[in-house]
């Protein structure tokens, strides 16, 4: 996980209800937004300009690893129509939750090590001595539309936006160190969601 790890997550979107109706229009219910990722902040630096810190040093692992990660949206609903000329309408899928904002600021001369082999840091996706990801939630699937009249399915959800990223050092005695090909010294990513695919009709 991380010598310092910090996670803000937003939950995921309910799933909707379903409808099913005799000589009537059905509606299937709207899927909940997922959550979004929350503010993150984090500063080093010494206690009142203190002496030199040591450095943050780990082994196979990211040192720093800021993740504010938005939840997927929930499922729409299904709308049956079981007779009648009337429609079956599926539900909308919920929208993704927004990653969150993230800033990361190394000052009074603090340092990041991280130390291991090349086979086991390649078994770690991202893998870096500083790791800041920003994420927004995958969109939900929509619901389906049944009926022997006309059925429509609803919208899939959208996926949720990557938030902004800032890393400031303020020193130039600020130092990051690896010790092994497979290991990036920052890795910072800010990813929208995927969207949701569209209900049948």
């Amino acid at each position: 996980y991380g010598a310092i790890h910090m996670l803000s997550q937003g939950g995921n979107g309910g799933q909707a209800n379903e409808d099913s109706v005799f000589w009537s229009t059905a509606h299937g219910g709207q899927g909940g937004d997922g959550g979004s990722g929350g503010t993150l902040s984090m500063v080093a630096d010494a206690d009142d300009g203190g002496k030199t810190p040591y450095p943050i040093t780990t082994l196979n692992e990211s040192a720093i690893l800021l993740v504010s990660q938005g939840g997927d949206g929930g499922k729409g609903g299904k709308g049956t129509n079981q007779g009648g000329p009337h429609q079956g309408n599926g539900g909308q899928g919920g929208d993704g939750g927004h990653g969150g904002t993230i800033t990361l600021t190394l000052s009074d001369d603090h340092a990041v090590n991280i130390q291991g082999s090349s086979q086991s840091d390649r078994q770690l996706d991202g893998n870096a001595a500083i790791s800041v990801q920003s994420r927004g939630g995958d969109g939900a699937v929509a619901g389906e539309g049944l009926s022997d009249n006309k059925a429509t399915g609803g919208t899939g959800g959208a996926g949720g936006d990557g938030g902004n990223i800032t890393i400031t050092a303020t020193s130039t005695r600020n130092t990051i160190t690896t010790r092994s090909d497979a290991v990036h010294g920052i890795w910072a990513v800010s990813a929208g969601g995927n969207g949701g695919t569209g209900g049948e009709g």
